[in-house]
């Protein structure tokens, strides 16, 4: 499972010894020294504020690692989620191990594309549809499949969103947060261990909790799906 790949590539600490259901653990993340990234940040910063010649063409990505390195620099780790969705690969039936969605949203629509495309959507509904800020949408992600494979260029799939135990739900405003988890089946069934996550870039994330969902938590969520 894709859970052994994440421990070998990261550390398991439970929180406390006392709560074995409840855990950080590590996703893969872009790591440097805190002294570095505030060095760096304070680069970017400086750069950001440039309206001329080439750092007017790369502000955006100047204002992006701007963000990032700050993050960095008070001790955030960031997570690649695009990244992460590609090591994670596919299951054997063709779809995806991992899933991203809203924290709040009561689930997630997984949007495959022949052309390798995958989209995280909460609607997709629309004759025209396009993805919106708040998905996430990440090209040339997995495999390509041909049209024949579905008699379509895309397939939709569909699974709830975790719950969020108390102890994790920010006191803050909820925009930009989200949850990463593996899906182990695309169905309405309550999935196992999620990460709390919070926007920074388009496709960076920094981590804020991970957590084991109990029998009983998962029993619950199922009966009210």
């Amino acid at each position: 499972m894709f859970r052994r790949r994440l421990l070998l590539l990261s550390n398991y600490r439970p929180k406390d010894s006392n709560s074995p259901k409840t855990y950080t653990m590590n996703l893969p993340t872009l790591k440097t020294d805190r002294y570095d990234a505030s060095d760096k940040y304070h680069e970017y910063a400086a750069a950001a504020k440039q309206e001329s010649g080439y750092f007017k063409q790369k502000n955006a990505w100047y204002k992006d690692l701007k963000k990032l390195y700050y993050q960095m620099k008070i001790g955030k780790k960031v997570v690649d989620v695009p990244a992460v969705m590609k090591m994670a690969g596919l299951h054997d039936n063709g779809t995806p191990k991992m899933a991203i969605a809203e924290m709040t949203a009561p689930h997630i629509i997984c949007r495959m594309e022949m052309t390798g495309r995958v989209t995280f959507t909460h609607n997709d509904s629309s004759w025209n549809w396009k993805p919106q800020k708040r998905d996430i949408d990440i090209e040339h992600c997995f495999p390509t499949f041909p049209y024949g494979k579905y008699n379509a260029n895309h397939f939709r799939l569909q699974a709830p969103v975790p719950l969020v135990p108390p102890q994790f739900v920010p006191k803050t405003p909820m925009a930009d947060l989200y949850i990463l988890w593996e899906v182990e089946q695309w169905k309405m069934i309550a999935p196992i261990d999620p990460w709390l996550l919070k926007r920074i870039t388009d496709s960076h994330f920094i981590l804020l909790n991970g957590w084991n969902l109990t029998e009983l938590e998962r029993s619950v969520m199922n009966a009210h799906i």
